[in-house]
């Protein structure tokens, strides 16, 4: 994992550079747009206006990439506390709300079910809201049309703490299970990520001393289900 981060940040650099010079003289040019009008024909300026505005958006989205690979790669400071799992939850359904609705326009539903009187989790709550977000993210693309996705709590009889997303979605192909936490690994199609979300949930939960599964058939959903330990230091 080392060796990929300094491969990730190594990438995001190089790319970064030539990126923001793009990204300046295809906005420079938006500027200079107005000028032009009334010195060239009407439907080439119209597609003009049409090429900057991708060229603009694809950097926009080519920037994020380099971003995601950035964050991928940084070894960040981990501070553990008493961590509430039903909070976190609750966090990230705000976190995505505008999100969450336009997809419930598609017929899309969200149920939650929290369990009462949870233990706390010992772990970091940002980077438990991270495993939350992204396995969400992961739900929500992998339903193409009208369906649900499924938020659950619970305490195992082992006594772990658990989180289990559901979805109703395209499922997992039996080939690339084993494969399916490997960084930059992803089966979405082109734009939609660079399969780095189920690889840093996994790294993660190792760090939580957790535990994180899934169960999936093509064609009918996954379910993705992360153990942690209960928090049993009392000074937190």
């Amino acid at each position: 994992m080392a060796t990929i981060g300094m491969l990730a940040t190594g990438v995001a650099h190089e790319v970064n550079n030539p990126l923001t010079a793009i990204f300046g003289f295809a906005e420079g040019l938006r500027r200079r747009l107005p000028a032009l009008k009334e010195k060239v024909d009407p439907r080439v300026m119209e597609d003009v206006e049409d090429y900057v505005a991708t060229i603009l958006r694809e950097c926009r989205r080519c920037q994020d990439i380099v971003t995601t690979l950035l964050t991928f790669s940084r070894q960040k400071t981990v501070s553990f506390a008493a961590v509430s799992l039903n909070a976190v939850v609750n966090d990230t359904l705000k976190l995505l709300r505008s999100h969450l609705k336009q997809r419930s326009q598609a017929k899309i539903t969200v149920r939650v079910d929290l369990s009462e009187n949870l233990p706390m989790v010992h772990g970091d709550e940002h980077q438990i809201k991270q495993v939350m977000l992204n396995l969400l993210v992961n739900a929500m693309d992998a339903i193409t049309g009208p369906g649900r996705i499924i938020i659950t709590t619970f305490q195992s009889s082992q006594g772990a703490v658990c989180l289990s997303v559901e979805d109703s979605g395209c499922g997992v192909p039996t080939d690339h299970m084993d494969k399916l936490f490997e960084p930059f690994f992803t089966t979405k199609r082109s734009g939609k990520g660079i399969g780095i979300g189920l690889s840093t949930c996994m790294s993660i939960v190792k760090k939580h001393q957790g535990e994180i599964t899934v169960k999936s058939e093509p064609g009918s959903g996954a379910v993705f289900t992360v153990k942690f330990p209960v928090n049993t230091d009392k000074t937190t």
